[in-house]
């Protein structure tokens, strides 16, 4: 028990400090997320008027039919009984009695149900001053038919106000209210919060009766209407058509017809599409409601969590790619998801914000971004600091491995020549061998201290080239020459198989020492009564020099390091002595030459070694120019 509560201490701890230490980029991606989720719940619904006006044609439910009473074609009507009527052209505005005679809307209406519509909805409001002016047979045949549904009023004071064509309990009538938000654009369906059903339920529960249990509307419940287009979208008729016969059959049967204004102010209504009358609103509603195809919103939770998995994916964008990358991917990020969210309004009628994404994606950017030159100009501060002072200490280090090497060769020199003052005097053989070890140790170990100096020359920043036209073949025949007592000592053949060769631009010293080097290095791991083979020839515009000698070889997996700086093979280790610094040194100079070195071992023994030159120095600097 007391295990797992300092495992669970420590698991906090460590949480605490990996918080501590990202404390700067979780305010940053908190700021970004508050900054997305504040517009999401600050967006409109005015945001849905932009892309009903951009998208494409839908499909319209083809059972909703319009019919039209224009002023001019029912003051035409009403003229043909009474001419006294026609100076009410010159009124503007006019009252949805006006609309009112029982007869022709006696003729009207059975017209229609002759035609065995599925129902009909009437938008204009005949109330209680119209009660007197039909007879009970109206009432009784057409008037009071179950499939025609009267529109009902609110008064100012919110009051209902039933057409005078109600039945007991509200039937045969709904409420026609269709409200406006504060812009004045419709917009939204909303359930009346009186005791009737409004105008389009009552419509569509007389076509789908399932519908008035399967979705409950209940009292304030609001939903955004799916405009399927603009004016003239639905099918169109008007009262003259009908009055007049102008029609068929199958325009009219199993309908769900609505009539109403189309030129009268009471009778329009602005919507994201354009104005439209009221009949052509009620349509769209209808057939939201027929086929269940609102318009729907992402909820707010659902947002949070959209907003949260894009505000990772920019995050990871922003650290694994470089800023201008990184700000092409945000671009396209941007792009594909207005892309799909204006698919998935088109196609399913469903409705992500864009514009919040949109703004987080540019506000993680920017914040991310000067967190990322932030991080950068701190970086570079520190690493600015930390050259500074590997600066200092590696000129600390060069100072004291030059005093210290310099120091030393005056005390071997010293030690050498009293050795050689005493060799050149008789003496005890034992005595003799001893002065002769002692002679060869100081001799190896000035070779050591001149290796050191040769790599602190090396690394110094200024040392440079002394380039001029020299013989390679000459260094080869000086080195030999230098290197013959020692060859001579070991009984080893020293053979050189040089071909004609042009003056080239190098350095004599170095390559006398890289030469030098190789030759040494090729004696030194050769057998007693070897050969050592030195050859130079010009390949492909290459100076090629090759040291082949008759030693044990190098193990195949450390061929590849015998060039680091201090490595030894693990026969060296064992059998010769050395710094390891030769063969590192070897390919610093000849790398520096412009060229490349290469071992090969064959699998019957011996070493092959030695580097290539460029003959044309300038070639090859301008070569390696135009790489970088």
């Amino acid at each position: 028990m007391k295990t797992l509560k300092q495992q669970l201490l420590r698991s906090i701890e460590q949480l605490k400090a990996l918080v501590g230490r990202k404390k700067d980029l979780w305010l940053r991606a908190g700021l970004c997320l508050a900054t997305g989720l504040a517009l999401v719940m600050a967006e409109h619904d005015d945001g849905y008027d932009l892309r009903f006006q951009l998208r494409g044609p839908q499909k319209i439910d083809n059972n909703i039919l319009l019919i039209s009473v224009p002023q001019d074609d029912w003051l035409n009507l009403l003229g043909r009984k009474q001419s006294w009527i026609r100076p009410l052209r010159e009124l503007v505005q006019l009252s949805d009695s006006f609309y009112w005679e029982p007869d022709l809307w006696h003729h009207f209406l059975e017209t229609l149900l002759a035609q065995d519509p599925k129902a009909i909805g009437i938008s204009f409001y005949f109330g209680n001053e119209t009660r007197e002016t039909y007879t009970e047979t109206y009432h009784s045949e057409v008037f009071d038919n179950p499939r025609v549904i009267w529109a009902s009023r609110l008064d100012r004071d919110g009051r209902l106000l039933y057409s005078a064509f109600s039945g007991s309990l509200g039937q045969g009538t709904g409420l026609n209210e269709l409200m406006t938000d504060n812009d004045g654009v419709f917009r939204r369906f909303v359930s009346p919060l009186v005791q009737i059903r409004h105008l389009a339920l009552r419509l569509t529960d007389l076509v789908s009766p399932a519908q008035d249990s399967t979705t409950p509307w209940l009292a304030g419940v609001e939903r955004v209407i799916n405009f399927r287009g603009p004016r003239g979208t639905y099918p169109q008729l008007t009262i003259q058509q009908i009055i007049d016969g102008d029609f068929s059959v199958e325009q009219l049967r199993g309908k769900i017809i609505l009539i109403g204004g189309t030129n009268d102010e009471d009778h329009q209504l602005l919507t994201p599409l354009g104005k439209m009358s009221d009949t052509e609103a009620l349509a769209n509603i209808v057939d939201s409601l027929k086929n269940d195809r609102w318009i729907e919103r992402l909820p707010l939770e659902w947002s949070l969590i959209l907003l949260f998995a894009i505000l990772l994916l920019s995050i990871r964008i922003m650290n694994s790619y470089p800023q201008s990358v990184a700000l092409v991917l945000f671009f396209w990020l941007g792009m594909a998801f207005t892309v799909f969210s204006v698919w998935l309004f088109d196609t399913y009628n469903f409705w992500i914000p864009t514009t919040p994404v949109l703004v987080q994606l540019g506000v993680t950017y920017i914040v991310f971004l000067s967190y990322q030159l932030t991080v950068s100009d701190y970086e570079k501060w520190q690493l600015e600091l930390e050259t500074n002072k590997l600066l200092e200490v590696e000129q600390l280090k060069q100072n004291f491995v030059s005093l210290f090497s310099h120091d030393l060769k005056t005390p071997l020199a010293k030690i050498q020549a009293i050795c050689d003052r005493l060799l050149s005097q008789p003496l005890d053989t034992k005595i003799g061998q001893d002065i002769q070890s002692l002679r060869d140790e100081s001799v190896e170990l000035h070779h050591y201290i001149q290796n050191i100096l040769k790599l602190s020359r090396v690394e110094a920043r200024e040392f440079r080239l002394n380039r001029n036209a020299e013989d390679l073949n000459e260094i080869v025949e000086t080195v030999s020459q230098k290197l013959a007592p020692l060859a001579a000592a070991k009984s080893i053949t020293l053979q050189l198989r040089l071909e004609p060769l042009f003056l080239i631009d190098i350095d004599g010293q170095l390559l006398l020492e890289v030469i030098l080097n190789l030759v040494e290095n090729a004696i030194k791991y050769t057998p007693e009564d070897g050969h050592v083979i030195i050859s130079t020839s010009e390949v492909d515009q290459q100076v090629v020099l090759v040291v082949e000698d008759d030693g044990p070889g190098i193990p195949e997996r450390e061929q590849n390091r015998v060039f680091e700086k201090f490595y030894r093979t693990s026969r060296e280790v064992d059998t010769t002595k050395g710094s390891g610094l030769g063969l590192y040194l070897v390919k610093f100079f000849v790398e520096l030459h412009g060229g490349s070195v290469f071992l090969e071992c064959p699998e019957t023994g011996g070493t092959k070694i030695g580097f290539s030159l460029p003959v044309d120095v300038e070639a090859e600097e301008k070569e390696q120019f135009d790489e970088q």
